[in-house]
């Protein structure tokens, strides 16, 4: 979930061009969702970077209220959120169903996203969560069920949310069940 960018991006030449760059450089984040996951071989829906930055199919999600370190705690939470089956399903219940092994988040589909609103404890918890998981590569969709690491983000966004375990259980086996994760 911790990541960093792999490329140094510039706009070509072109009037047009660079103010619509400094346009989508001025919306750059920490916090970058993925736009059009293909949950077959999925492993992050959401990733922290250490510096702000956009990306193609990667959009940035801002938080403009707080200091700081209070942004900061808030982004590192939201991405434990979104990694975790909970945040997998909100994403894709709002998504794209054209491709149903590819959901397509449009902007519109951005902005009907749930997000849970956390309160100063549960946004250190999941802030938590996230600092023990941040470096564990997870493991696809598919094989969610196993990964002890999802489990644990798991359990630390319903302990958080006050969601029942054994819920969220049922979601992550139905999950990694679904034919357009498994590719059945």
């Amino acid at each position: 979930m911790r990541s960093n960018t792999d490329v140094y991006i510039h706009a070509k030449k072109s009037s047009r061009l660079e103010k619509l760059a400094d346009k989508y450089w001025d919306q750059r984040s920490r916090l970058l969702l993925c736009v059009k996951p293909r949950l077959n071989t999925a492993r992050v829906n959401s990733v922290c970077l250490d510096n702000p930055a956009v990306g193609s199919l990667w959009v940035p999600a801002r938080f403009k209220n707080g200091n700081t370190a209070d942004r900061r705690l808030s982004e590192k939470a939201i991405c434990a959120y979104f990694n975790s089956t909970l945040g997998w399903l909100s994403m894709i219940g709002v998504a794209s169903t054209k491709n149903v092994s590819r959901p397509d988040l449009s902007i519109d589909a951005l902005r009907q996203l749930r997000v849970p609103v956390l309160n100063p404890a549960m946004r250190e918890a999941l802030a938590e969560a996230f600092d023990a998981a941040a470096d564990t590569p997870l493991d696809p969709l598919q094989n969610a069920t196993g990964d002890p690491t999802r489990v644990a983000l798991d359990n630390a966004v319903a302990d958080a949310l006050g969601v029942d375990q054994e819920t969220v259980i049922i979601a992550r086996e139905e999950l990694a069940r679904e034919p357009s994760v498994v590719g059945h």
